[in-house]
Formats: C-alpha cells, structure tokens, sequence
C-alpha cells in the first residue's frame, strides 16, 4: 500500500489530472473519513469534516516531500478540521446524547476526555501522530509498520510507548488524572470506519478543480500552474469585493476562490453586506503599488530586529525613562506603517501574503495593530483606538483574517483577535469562528475570542453558557478572568443568581469584584428607573458579596460604590456587612464607617457620597 500511495503522489505531482487526483483522494479518503470519526463519533459530522480535509489534501499533495511525509500532514489536517468541528458543536450546544453517536464501541473516556486525549494527539509530532494512528485508528499490524519505516516490530512499539507517554503527561498537566492512566485502554477501544462510497464524488473534485489546485500540466499550461503553486505557497483568499466609504459605487471585482479553504458553509458565503447594501468606491483609496507596501513591510520587519533588541537594553535604563523610551521606540515602528491601512484596503493580498509567511509570524504581535488600527490622535499623541465598522472591510481582507483565525497558529490567532475587539458589526461566521476559538488550547487564542466575543459589552444569549463553562473548566488564571468579566457584564437574575450561589459556597471569592461591578454598571445605566424587586435582587446580591471576608480592597471597594447607587435602606444594610468583614479600625473600614454615618444621621443621598467615598480612600483618612 505504501508503495502504490508513493506512486499516485508521484504521478499527480507530475500532471495534477483529474484523473490523478481522483486516484489520490480514494487513495485517502478512508484514512481521512476514519480520523475524523474518531475524533467527533457521529458519521454525519465525520463525513462533513472529511469532506472538509479532502479539499485542502490537493494542498499538501503539491509539495509533500514523500508518501511518508503526506501520511502525517493528513492526519494534523484530519485531526484539525475534526477538532474545529467538535469545537463548534459544543458551541453551538447542539450535539446529541452519547446514545444517538453510533460509535461501535463504548469508549472508556467521557466526551471532555476524549477531546482532552485528541488534542493532545494533535499536539504530537507528525511522526509520533502517524504511529499511533496507524497503529489504533487503522489497526496497522506493528510488523507491517515496521517493514514500512525499515526498522522491527519492537522498535516500532518503543516508538508507540513513548508517544503514549507523551499523551499521559499532557493529560496530567490538563488535569486529566485518572484519562492520563488509561490512554492504552482508550486507544484500543477505537474501531476503524470505512469513509461513505460517495464521499469522494464530482462535487468534491469541482470544488477543488474550481479553486485551482489541479490543473493539467500541459505545456500550455505551465503558467497557470506557476500561478497556482505561488498561491499555494502563501494560502491566498482573494474573494469578494473591495468595499469601501464614498458617494461613487463601483462594481466589484470578480470572486475568486479561497486556495486551499474548506467549502464555506451557509453562514459563512457571504461575511459582507450585498452590493447595493454597501457603497464602495475605487477613488475612496489611492492605488499603492504593491511594491511599496511590501518595501513598507520590509522595513518593519528590519525594525522588529532593532525592537527586540532593545528589549534587552531595558534593564539598563532609569525606572522612570522605560514607559517613554518604549512608546518613542513602539511609535517608530507604527511611523513606518503610517498609512498602511489604507494600501492593505487597496491590496489585501500583499498584506496577507505577509503575515502568513511563517518567517513573520513573530512580527505579527505587533505588525497587525500597527497596521490596521484606527486611532484617534490629539495633539500629536496616540489618544484610543477607535472603533471600525465591519461594513468598511474589503472582503478579501474579511475573507483572509476568517481564514487565518482557522487555520493559522496562535501567534497570528491572537494579535488578529485583539484587532478584531475593535471592529464592531462582524458577521455571523466570525462570532462563529469566535465561539470555536473560545476552546483553543492556547490561553491567547482563548482570551481574544472571549474579548472579541463580548467587545466589553453584554455577552450575547447563545454564548453565555459556552463562557461560563470554559470559565469553570479553565485553570489558566486569566483566561478565567477574562472569561468572568464577559458573564458578569450579563446583567440577568439567572446570571447574578449563580455568582452569588458560588460566592456563598466559598468556590470563588474573585467573583465578588465582578459581580459588584456588574451591578454597579447595571443601576448605573436604570438610573431612578429600576422597580423595587430589581432593587432588591441587587442588594441581596451586594449583600452577599459583601458578606466574604477580604479584609476590604479592591473587591469590597466596588461592592460600596454600586451599593452607594441603591436607596438608603438598601445601601445601609451592604455597607454595614461590609464594616463587618473588614479589618477593623482600618482605612478602609474608616472609609465605609465615615459615608454610612452621613447616610444614617444626616439623611445624605447615598450617591451623593460617591466622590467622598473616593477621596477618603484615597487619602488613606
């Protein structure tokens, strides 16, 4: 078999037929269909990601160095789209009981184990993944692997042993302790699954044959497939129009397709509004030579070498010059990009081009906010970041950051999130995609999404839940954090109910700064308007998270503002639990003791004692 997989790559890197990549995809197509299923369990789903990673193996196929080689790209791509896939389900929170999954076999792993133990498969080498996926998925005898890689069966088996020593160790550190001990069992319980006869049918090969990633290597057409292979290399989506503000509409250039992407699904074909929807305009944006962008580019990525650097220069500079002398060196490199927004609207392609070369991706941290970011300047100073409309983005921009925030690696996953936290209107694919990346393995990646997600707004309904259990599931302290502030900014009694169930349980006293500043925004923003049982659900609230011992600070501190904007015979009540679990005869307790003697004996207004409040604390009287 090994062989005649090294003759059908062979043969298609040589004509890139139809035929020859039809040979191919049967070729692999049960070894995709059964990685897949593996990973999600249902044959629906399995055949939808398999169809999903058979449209990028042309991809691979192009430049894969051997069969070997291929083998293990297959299955990272496999093991990715399944895991996206499984990701957006649970999402979605649309996924049906175990009983309805058709698994063969009842797998010794609950569902967040096993995505635990296929995640940190994907975390492996190729080399290590392969084995074990030759070995349990598709029931390769080690003999046969052995003869295939030239070496014995007992070697091969020392090369499983430690890759499954590898499994158990990231199970561990994920907190996974009784999964970790039984890997072997859990593996061994995998049936293999034929992939459907029609999995590979017309269908599939148009899409790929539409995106360009067969084409007969007639000599005619050596320079199509000159244009191809570049392509391929960088992974270009030069789909959809160019759209952007003014008073002249222009008709948009012709679609081309993703190289390289999976088939976009129903909410995803069209991420922008349709043309008569949104005004664009080609004089809006000087035409920029594309040489000039990337000379841009270049020289930010000559400054990057200067910036890290410098970065070890620090320690020897005064405490007090570090701040400016890091805005002055930051601000050189923005200067560089000055007006580099408006050439990447023009020519999105050269921008993508750039960040997706994985010789840049350390340039992206700071590349893509120096780039795309719209700030707001005053008097020569960088002031904020200032809100963009999604609406503005051209769709080949739109179309590469989506493709990127699935396919690229953390370090272009996450500076692309910070961006986005600022670009308000996005379509449904990106809050999508958004949900999926809320389950990333890296922290980055899982902060960005939360903050894209909510865009320090309430969070929306359908997103809630699936917050709140990476929240109670994550062990990454900011990760919580970030994922806390999104809940607490929900201001609904089901909500609120369960902070306070969990401050008055012990489980998380971080809880009590949140939800006092939850409320604290929430009457803020009813004003004189809340009714009586809104006003007492939130001192209940307040009372309960004033009621923790934390010897004042930060936490009680919010609790006495947002008490502060109830009535005084609620706020009384907050504010003498709070006296009562602070330290006594401390500032902090003088503080509270000073503004509820005013409320009690002089009838002052409670949120007229604000600003009071403010200034005992700090004075430190």
């Amino acid at each position: 078999m090994a062989a005649n997989e090294e003759q059908l790559l062979r043969q298609f890197q040589a004509s890139a037929s139809h035929d020859a990549l039809r040979e191919l995809l049967i070729a692999h197509q049960d070894r995709i269909y059964n990685a897949c299923f593996q990973v999600l369990g249902r044959p629906e789903d399995a055949e939808d990601a398999a169809q999903e990673s058979l449209l990028k193996l042309a991809e691979g196929a192009r430049f894969a160095r051997d069969a070997d080689a291929f083998r293990g790209w297959i299955y990272r791509v496999s093991f990715r789209v399944a895991i996206d896939h499984w990701r957006r389900r649970e999402a979605t929170r649309h996924r049906e009981s175990r009983s309805a999954m058709n698994r063969p076999v009842t797998p010794p792993f609950d569902d967040r184990e096993r995505l635990a133990l296929f995640e940190a498969m994907d975390g492996l080498d190729d080399r290590d993944r392969a084995l074990l996926l030759d070995h349990y998925f598709e029931k390769v005898p080690l003999s046969d692997l052995g003869e295939r890689r030239g070496v014995s069966a007992v070697a091969i088996w020392k090369r499983i042993d430690r890759a499954r020593e590898k499994l158990k160790r990231a199970l561990l550190g994920a907190g996974f302790v009784v999964a970790s001990a039984r890997v072997g069992e859990a593996l061994e319980a995998s049936v293999p699954a034929a992939a459907p006869a029609a999995l590979v049918g017309e269908a599939i090969l148009g899409k790929i044959l539409a995106g360009g990633l067969a084409v007969g290597a007639t000599k005619s057409s050596m320079i199509p497939i000159a244009v191809v292979t570049l392509v391929l290399l960088f992974g270009i989506s030069t789909s959809g129009y160019v759209l952007l503000r003014s008073r002249k509409p222009v008709r948009p250039a012709p679609a081309t397709s993703t190289v390289g992407a999976s088939a976009p699904k129903a909410s995803e074909e069209r991420m922008v509004a349709p043309e008569d929807a949104r005004p664009a305009v080609a004089d809006a944006i000087p035409a920029a030579p594309q040489n000039e962008m990337l000379e841009r580019l270049r020289r930010y990525r000559a400054w990057h070498v200067e910036w890290k650097a410098f970065g070890r220069t620090l320690d020897s500079i005064a405490p007090d010059e570090v701040r400016k002398r890091v805005d002055e060196k930051s601000n050189e490199g923005r200067m560089i990009l000055e007006g580099a927004r408006k050439m990447i609207f023009k020519d999105s392609r050269t921008f993508l081009d750039f960040i997706r070369d994985p010789a840049n991706e350390e340039l992206c941290e700071m590349l893509i906010g120096h780039a795309l970011d719209r700030l707001r300047i005053r008097e020569g100073q960088i002031a904020t970041l200032e809100m963009q409309d999604f609406s503005e983005l051209p769709a080949a921009l739109a179309d590469g950051i989506i493709g990127l925030l699935k396919t690229g690696t953390p370090g272009q996953k996450a500076p692309l999130l910070r961006y986005l936290l600022f670009v308000k209107g996005v379509s449904e694919a990106f809050k999508d995609q958004f949900a999926v990346l809320i389950h990333d393995s890296d922290p980055r990646v899982q902060i960005g999404a939360i903050a894209a997600l909510s865009q320090k707004a309430p969070l929306p309904l359908p997103f809630l839940e699936p917050v709140r259990s990476v929240y109670e599931s994550s062990t990454n302290p900011a990760v919580r954090r970030t994922a806390l502030e999104a809940i607490s900014r929900t201001d609904t009694e089901e909500v609120q109910r369960w902070m306070v169930s969990r401050i008055e349980r012990g489980i998380d006293p971080d809880l009590v700064r949140s939800l006092a500043q939850a409320s604290l925004a929430s009457l803020q923003a009813m004003g004189g308007s809340a009714d009586d049982r809104t006003l007492d659900r939130h001192a209940a609230a307040l009372a309960a998270a004033a009621n923790v011992r934390l010897d004042g600070g930060d936490g009680h501190m919010w609790v006495v503002l947002a008490a502060l904007n109830l009535p005084a015979n609620r706020a009384i009540p907050v504010l003498e639990t709070v006296v009562r679990s602070s330290i006594p005869n401390g500032g902090f307790a003088k503080a509270v003791s000073t503004v509820l003697d005013k409320i009690r004996t002089q009838g002052a207004p409670p949120k007229s004692l604000m600003y009071e409040f403010r200034s005992l604390l700090s004075s430190g009287k």
